[in-house]
């Protein structure tokens, strides 16, 4: 009877320890899979340049600068993560990050999607693209080609060999194209709702 109970608790313990060895297997893919999901920010986009493009930025917090009580246009937005401030942006999208790669692994758009690319040491050179390509020059440096997801344009520029760097690229989905309005109708209400307690 001693020996069947030793027998018995030492196969309990090599299965508790089996299955523990199997937890990171099991849970890390599943939590993965949240996260990716739960991967939502806010695309700013203003327009600038001569010749006058859209410029963006992917950032997990958006403030609207002194929020006006009637909606306006154009509004300077503070962004968090990364800090920062645009002006006259005309546009918020809230979007949803589905995968992180970057122009080393994915030089070439695989299909028509929504891509945002990020050169992350100029906080100018970052954009939305429903196609891109980034290829090698003779000189050492690079061409990047892109559509850009709002106008619809094509864009191209050059980029020399002492900004070798890749682009972090994010393939996003779409969530919502007004979200400019919406962020600053959640402003306005708090700052009233904020003045009515005051009186």
């Amino acid at each position: 009877m001693g020996l069947v109970a030793v027998a018995l608790s030492l196969m309990i313990r090599l299965f508790l320890v089996a299955v523990l060895l199997l937890m990171p297997l099991l849970v890390c893919p599943a939590s993965g899979q949240a996260r990716d999901l739960d991967d939502v920010r806010y695309l700013v986009i203003r327009r600038a340049g001569s010749p006058e493009k859209n410029y963006y930025e992917l950032a997990k917090q958006v403030v609207i600068a002194g929020a006006p009580p009637s909606f306006v246009p154009l509004l300077d937005v503070i962004t968090k993560e990364p800090d920062g401030i645009r002006y006259d942006v005309h546009s918020i999208w809230k979007v949803r990050v589905l995968r992180i790669t970057d122009s080393q692994k994915d030089s070439v758009s695989p299909k028509d999607a929504d891509y945002v690319l990020i050169y992350e040491r100029d906080p100018d050179v970052r954009f939305c693209s429903i196609r891109y390509e980034v290829s090698s020059l003779p000189s050492g440096g690079r061409q990047i080609k892109y559509t850009d997801c709002e106008d619809k344009k094509q864009y191209s520029f050059e980029m020399t060999k002492q900004w070798p760097r890749p682009f972090v690229i994010y393939d996003v989905e779409v969530m919502d194209r007004d979200a400019l309005h919406d962020v600053w109708q959640r402003q306005a209400k708090s700052h009233t709702f904020g003045q009515d307690r005051a009186k």
